[in-house]
């Protein structure tokens, strides 16, 4: 089965906006417990970052781990609107 990279259906503009709401989530003082509770490390969040996508559920789950303060749909504006 091929493996579809999930970047591939993301505009650029949503990519950047993803960047964003990941950076407003690495300026938080708790990110490493965040990456913790979520079982990542650092270097997949970093991939995150570099890449301008993540995956659906990590979105939600980081808007649940962060209290609302970012959204699943500033983390993933293709599925969530």
């Amino acid at each position: 089965m091929p493996t579809i990279k999930l970047s591939s259906r993301i505009s650029e503009e949503q990519k950047e906006q993803t960047r964003l709401a990941l950076a407003r989530v690495k300026g938080l003082r708790k990110l490493n417990q965040i990456l913790r509770e979520m079982n990542l490390s650092n270097t997949v969040f970093s991939h995150w970052m570099r890449d301008g996508v993540l995956p659906g559920e990590h979105a939600v789950a980081l808007e649940r781990l962060t209290g609302g303060l970012v959204t699943r749909q500033e983390l993933r504006p293709d599925l969530y609107r």
